[in-house]
């Protein structure tokens, strides 16, 4: 996996900079998480970095005004900001951004 990539997609810091007020530091930066299979890239997730980078976060998805989050695509970022953390504070930011996990997986993640 390669992490901190910025995206150019200036779209997506608006909308992460939305979900991302609650926190000290309103700022959030917008990340690809590469998975790469023999050196290459074989999937991309696009996460944020949230309260001033303090925690990675899923980037989560807005159907009727509820922020959700597939179960995968949580595991991929929760297994992604543990490793580059002491100790992580992962779920404290998930609530606290009030992203709801779904059961729902992302097909890319079952490869």
């Amino acid at each position: 996996m390669v992490c901190g990539t910025r995206t150019a997609d200036p779209r997506r810091c608006r909308n992460c900079e939305e979900w991302a007020k609650g926190f000290a530091d309103p700022n959030a930066s917008s990340e690809c998480v590469d998975v790469l299979y023999h050196g290459l890239l074989a999937k991309r997730a696009v996460a944020a970095y949230v309260d001033g980078g303090h925690c990675l976060l899923p980037w989560p998805s807005a159907p009727e005004g509820v922020l959700t989050v597939a179960g995968d695509y949580v595991q991929l970022i929760r297994l992604v900001d543990s490793l580059c953390r002491h100790e992580s504070e992962f779920e404290r930011y998930f609530r606290r951004a009030d992203l709801h996990e779904v059961t729902a997986q992302i097909p890319w993640l079952n490869m």
